[in-house]
């Protein structure tokens, strides 16, 4: 066995012996690194592209939609990670969201941040394409819906949203 000396000739350094394990050390640093700063933007690059005030155009139940009439008045605005939906003046909820864009479908994770039901998550799907978002969810404790609908009994919701301003 060779002993770790450091430049004594006919010896083996230790920085020779370890030579060839630094290299894919290092790479495999670099690439779990890399990994996990290109899943962080992904997140913030997501996060960003919901910004701003929304208007509503369809919310249905599978049972029921919600008249035009009242959707008129209806709007979630979004600033950073938090959400708030308004009747008019009047908030309905606020919630605070996690989106995971590299899943298909890409992913909303909505939790309630005031009132009775505060701490409460909804599981949601979510498909944004240009100014004109989708979302399908189910009631807190509930399992991610799979599909984009709404139909009886299927206990998902599901709306889409247009975008007024950033």
């Amino acid at each position: 066995m060779a002993r770790l000396t450091q430049g004594r000739p006919g010896h083996t350094s230790a920085a020779n012996l370890l030579a060839p394990l630094v290299s894919p050390l290092v790479a495999l640093c670099l690439v779990c690194g890399s990994a996990n700063l290109l899943a962080d933007d992904v997140a913030e690059q997501a996060l960003a592209s919901m910004q701003g005030t929304w208007e509503i155009i369809s919310f249905s139940s599978g049972q029921d939609d919600v008249p035009a009439a009242t959707l008129r008045n209806w709007r979630r605005t979004v600033k950073g990670g938090h959400v708030v939906w308004k009747d008019g003046d009047q908030t309905m909820v606020e919630l605070d969201i996690k989106l995971d864009a590299t899943r298909t479908p890409r992913t909303l994770d909505s939790t309630v941040a005031t009132g009775d039901g505060r701490g409460d998550t909804m599981l949601a799907i979510y498909e944004l394409k240009g100014d004109e978002l989708r979302v399908c969810f189910r009631p807190p404790g509930e399992a991610r819906p799979k599909e984009f609908f709404a139909a009886p009994g299927a206990g998902q919701l599901l709306y889409t949203a247009r975008r007024l301003s950033r």
